[in-house]
């Protein structure tokens, strides 16, 4: 899918804005000081059910508050959707009505979990969309996790969390384990030629994680960090033609985008990377987004009692659910359809929207029902889906790939044992005629159901940006999706054995892509939404913010405190959800001191005297 309904004239302001340069220039790097904290309201209930604290202002304390919406629409029952109209219920008043929109029959958008049955009759599940979780205790940039774990401690919904897994690549037919922080120019540059020695997969990471010293220690302007790269223009860049940080990071775009490093914009897909190689911080200082700083403080588990669990949960590399993924949306779904305030409407589509200027309202059609007023709608729709709905166009990236899953049961139990991990990826320069992705261990990574059939199931994942140029019809069928999957298992991990069941999932269109002049497209939409909607009308998802289950939550949280009118944490949402997207790319970032973030449930470690050698720092 391309970018579709863009305004021109204001797609071109907002691009003049955003530098787009394909090189960096020298100067000097960019010095942060750390800033104080906003002022907040506190987020928890007390004993009588209101919410302590005012409502949210950012002018001064004493500016005047909006009323709550009585009317609120939400579009879209996939994660974001659920956790917006969840968090809406929890911090609006019982007065205030929400109504959640979803075009299909079931929530939970991507997220499904499928049960089937073997021959046999015993029950077997397949997840068509994400099936792990991992917690973020090691990154100090973002803090969606701590979304989730609220409503974890909310819903009381029991985990699974399982120990580390080997990371690896197929390069050549050839699976390769990868080292833990692989990214880590130092970790990179000490057990490469140990674990890796004689691959090509990651031949020249010592001249790489050199290079990057080098690069770290350039003098950059204040601009650099405002400019708008390809992840693999960067990589040109920075490192040469090491092939081991392309071979690496193409790799992990597959599995996280299913997308092109040479496409992806580097400051939207890699932020955390970006602002520690452009901006400057002090040794026992942690950079992070000025929104996520004061998420944490708003979530702090101790507020919560819930410090430990959270400890716990946040440096697992693998959560999952024990009835799988589709749970975590079954359980909110069952929680809002607790609330008297709360109507699910599943298999209504929403058709229009139009702003009503004499009523300051947004009237929503559906293809059943009659239009009805809201006081704020909230899409949380691909926006791609949101695009048709709007009267006029409206500046929006519309690109994104289509996954294909193609699940494989064995009755035979551990026949990934000798290569226990994760799965691999497929790294972009690898030779890829099936077009494959990558491929999960399923039972290795996250075990069977506690009632599941004893066996061995895998998931090849194939699609992404290798199918973005295909129409549906040209796209491989279900017959020809098996041949490949089948014949890539058999190659790469040595499974002949027939099946005895096969699982396909299909989802079109389900991974944003964040490419070259993403921010400058937020940008342009930002002030579209609020000439044509007046602040009406918000968006929330992966199309906009960063893609994930976790980001998913993340995103759906802070719409719905910004409705809500809870919550400080400076202009990140805004009337449109897009308020982060206003101003200079990196304003928000910040430096605050590891052992406060630690204090906040974070889990940082400080910088070893070589890894600041190699940082240039």
């Amino acid at each position: 899918m391309d970018i579709t309904r863009v305004c021109p004239s204001c797609l071109r302001q907002a691009m003049a804005r955003t530098t787009t340069a394909p090189r960096l220039t020298v100067a000097s790097r960019r010095r942060l000081v750390p800033v104080p904290p906003l002022r907040r309201t506190a987020l928890y209930r007390s004993q009588n059910g209101s919410i302590d604290g005012g409502r949210r202002g950012y002018t001064t304390a004493s500016s005047a508050s909006p009323p709550p919406p009585e009317n609120v629409a939400v579009i879209g029952g996939g994660i974001t959707g659920l956790t917006t109209a969840y968090y809406l219920a929890k911090f609006l008043p019982a007065t205030s009505k929400i109504t959640l929109y979803e075009a299909r029959d079931r929530v939970g958008g991507w997220i499904h979990t499928v049960k089937k049955e073997a021959p046999d009759g015993q029950p077997v599940y397949f997840e068509n969309g994400p099936r792990i979780l991992r917690g973020l205790a090691g990154s100090g940039f973002r803090a969606d996790d701590y979304v989730f774990y609220d409503m974890l401690a909310d819903l009381n919904l029991p985990l699974k969390i399982s120990p580390p897994r080997n990371k690896l690549l197929c390069y050549n037919d050839e699976l390769v384990r990868l080292p833990p922080n692989i990214l880590n120019p130092f970790t990179a540059l000490k057990t490469s030629w140990q674990l890796l020695r004689g691959t090509h997969v990651v031949s020249g990471m010592t001249s790489a994680a050199l290079a990057y010293r080098r690069a770290n220690m350039r003098n950059l302007p204040h601009e650099a960090v405002e400019q708008d790269v390809s992840i693999g223009d960067w990589l040109r860049m920075t490192f040469g033609d090491a092939p081991a940080p392309r071979n690496v990071l193409s790799a992990m775009m597959h599995g996280i985008y299913g997308g092109n490093l040479d496409k992806l914009s580097f400051p939207s897909v890699m932020p955390a990377f970006w602002y520690n190689f452009h901006l400057e911080k002090g040794v026992d200082e942690v950079l992070i987004p000025r929104g996520d700083y004061e998420l944490l403080k708003e979530l702090d588990p101790r507020k919560r009692g819930i410090e430990e669990e959270v400890r716990a949960w946040s440096k697992a590399e693998v959560i999952s659910f024990p009835d799988g993924m589709g749970s975590l949306a079954s359980a909110i779904r069952d929680e809002l359809e607790k609330k008297a305030n709360v109507v699910l409407k599943p298999s209504t589509p929403v058709s229009k929207l139009r702003y009503i200027s004499d009523q300051n309202k947004v009237e929503l059609s559906t293809t059943s029902e009659p239009p009805s007023l809201h006081d704020k709608v909230i899409s949380t729709t691909p926006s791609g889906l949101l695009a048709p709905t709007l009267p006029s166009p409206i500046p929006l990236n519309t690109r994104a790939v289509t996954m294909r899953t193609v699940s494989f049961f064995f009755p035979q139990p551990n026949l990934t044992t000798n290569l226990t991990g994760f799965g691999y990826l497929v790294p972009l320069t690898s030779p890829n005629p099936e077009q494959i992705l990558g491929m999960f261990f399923d039972s290795d990574t996250y075990g069977l159901h506690d009632d599941e059939k004893r066996g061995t199931k895998v998931t090849v994942l194939m699609g992404g940006h290798f199918w973005s140029e295909l129409s549906a019809q040209d796209m491989p069928g279900e017959e020809e999706c098996v041949r490949r999957a089948r014949q890539v298992l058999a190659r790469h991990v040595g499974i002949t054995q027939e099946p005895e069941m096969t699982h396909l999932g299909l989802a079109s269109g389900c991974i944003p892509q964040h490419v070259v002049s993403h921010r400058a497209i937020m940008t342009a939409a930002d002030e579209a939404l609020r000439s044509q909607f007046k602040g009406k009308l918000a968006v929330a998802g992966g199309s906009y913010t960063a893609v994930g289950v976790m980001p998913a939550m993340r995103a759906g949280y802070d719409v719905a405190c910004e409705v809500a009118g809870v919550g400080e944490r400076g202009e990140t949402v805004g009337d449109t959800g897009l308020a982060q997207f206003r101003g200079r790319q990196g304003a928000d970032v910040i430096a605050v001191p590891r052992e406060e973030l630690n204090a906040l449930g974070k889990q940082l470690r400080g910088s070893s005297a070589v890894g600041r050698w190699f940082s240039g720092r």
